[in-house]
């Protein structure tokens, strides 16, 4: 369960009419979980895995939006229901060799309600309920040699999505089809003791079919495209235990499904929101570099996007619709580094972590300037230990920085967490999150006849204690179970 508040204040110009208002919303998740997980060892070669994961989730938001004149009130209801299968079968053939063979099955449903009320009267209702199975089969064969270890397989994912969408009394229905057939193939090759070279390639096949209906037209198409992944890794270690990796890969990311439904819909104060079924997967060119010793580590990462997925807002027929679009070519860089020394042995050990990333856009077709500036965040960590007593304290702080139209304010955060051993079996906790209610995001866009600045708090700020008891005995045994993800369930979100 949480709470999240959200006020904005919204300036806009369209048809050189000038309108300001105020935004306020309340938003409340309530979410259910359970999960099961099932190991069984036949014998020392057979093992059977099965999962089961289900969650329902309820969400209610009110918004309105208003000044001196006008007023509009947003309703927005959306309850999900989620369940997860897996089984894997590991069967070994000796310590280095073995097979897995496994398969996934989720299936979800969610169905929205939106109302708009202008001036108390009913001005816009929207519905949709999606229905989204995936299913999953795959094998994975690793075999160990002498001087490397060899890895090959295959998955097949089935995605059948069915949005029926509402927009008053008009149905606007959408289906979405995909297919996806990768084969991989990796090996790790032992030059010496301190020195691995791996190589990883990955060609794999998609098939899409699309419908979409509305008012005014009925789109279809039906498409099929290949793409090769593939990555090269260098791995030693130098001069006085300086451990180095070098590496080069290419990879691809493929769109949310909600970024592919047309489906228009009102979904927060006066923005409208709607799919684009033509966006391209990313491919991803990288560069990467890793220093590391003792306590002290260090990445460089340079980085280049071929079609990145990203939001953008356009103003069509007097509404701002935020949508999504490749653009053509992303420049990227990232510098992070973590230093972790223990200032007082046995007492005091502390965590510094800094991260800088910095992106370059480049599209023909967006006229304006896509200004950027870097992202930094600075992360501290202090672990302190009192006899029975520890001390952690977490400070993080983001500064302000620009990507393309929207400017992110710089905000921090500060949590500490007691704990005390009472006994073997007895632990305490006492844990304050967001101490001074700092983590705001606030944030403001600017495009050609629009402003909009806004600020969200999510209810995180909390003070609590726990008590923890562990049970010990002969008869229960800890396990390792393993688990399978999947990038198509990342996309439902």
């Amino acid at each position: 369960y949480y709470n999240l508040r959200k006020t904005a204040i919204i300036e806009d110009e369209i048809n050189d009419n000038f309108n300001s208002q105020n935004y306020n919303e309340k938003d409340k998740v309530n979410t259910h979980k359970i999960y099961i997980n099932i190991n069984h060892d036949f014998n020392k070669r057979n093992t059977l895995n099965v999962t089961v994961f289900s969650s329902i989730l309820d969400q209610f938001k009110n918004g309105n939006i208003f000044n001196n004149m006008t007023s509009r009130i947003l309703n927005f209801d959306r309850s999900n229901n989620s369940n997860q299968f897996s089984q894997l079968y590991k069967f070994s053939f000796n310590d280095s060799t073995y097979l897995k063979i496994g398969s996934l099955q989720s299936f979800s449903n969610n169905d929205y309600v939106n109302s708009v009320l202008y001036n108390s009267e009913i001005l816009q209702n929207y519905k949709s309920t999606e229905k989204s199975p995936i299913l999953m089969s795959y094998f994975d064969f690793h075999k160990g040699f002498t001087n490397g270890e060899m890895k090959i397989g295959t998955k097949l994912t089935t995605i059948r999505l069915k949005n029926d969408n509402y927009q008053d009394a008009q149905h606007k229905p959408f289906t979405y089809q995909e297919n996806i057939l990768p084969i991989y193939f990796d090996y790790s090759y032992y030059l010496s003791e301190d020195k691995i070279l791996n190589l990883g390639i990955r060609p794999e096949f998609t098939f899409l079919k699309y419908h979409f209906t509305d008012e005014d037209v009925s789109e279809s198409f039906s498409k099929k495209h290949s793409n090769l992944s593939y990555n090269l890794i260098y791995i030693c270690k130098g001069d006085k235990d300086w451990n180095h990796s070098w590496s080069f890969n290419k990879l691809i990311t493929r769109p949310n499904y909600k970024y592919i439904n047309p489906f228009l819909n009102l979904n927060t104060d006066i923005l409208y929101s709607a799919g684009n079924s033509l966006v391209n997967p990313t491919k991803i060119y990288g560069v990467n570099y890793e220093l590391s010793k003792n306590n002290l580590f260090f990445n460089m990462q340079l980085g280049f996007f071929k079609d990145f997925i990203s939001t953008f807002i356009e103003l069509k027929d007097n509404k701002l619709i935020e949508t999504y679009k490749n653009f053509n070519k992303i420049y990227a860089s990232n510098l992070s580094a973590t230093y972790t020394p223990t200032i007082i042995k046995n007492f005091w050990n502390f965590n510094i972590s800094l991260d800088i990333s910095y992106l370059i856009p480049k599209d023909q077709d967006v006229h304006f300037n896509l200004r950027t500036t870097p992202e930094i965040f600075i992360y501290f960590a202090n672990y302190l230990k009192f006899k029975k007593f520890n001390l952690n304290i977490f400070y993080s702080y983001n500064p302000t920085f620009k990507d393309g139209f929207t400017r992110y304010h710089g905000y921090q955060n500060l949590d500490l967490t007691i704990s005390r051993t009472l006994n073997n079996n007895f632990s305490l906790f006492l844990f304050a999150n967001d101490l001074f209610r700092s983590k705001v995001a606030y944030e403001t866009t600017t495009v050609p006849y629009y402003y909009y600045g806004s600020r969200r708090y999510n209810d995180i700020q909390a003070f609590g204690i726990s008590i923890r008891y562990n049970l010990k005995g002969n008869t229960f045994k800890k396990f390792r179970y393993e688990s399978k993800t999947d990038e198509s369930l990342e996309r439902m979100k």
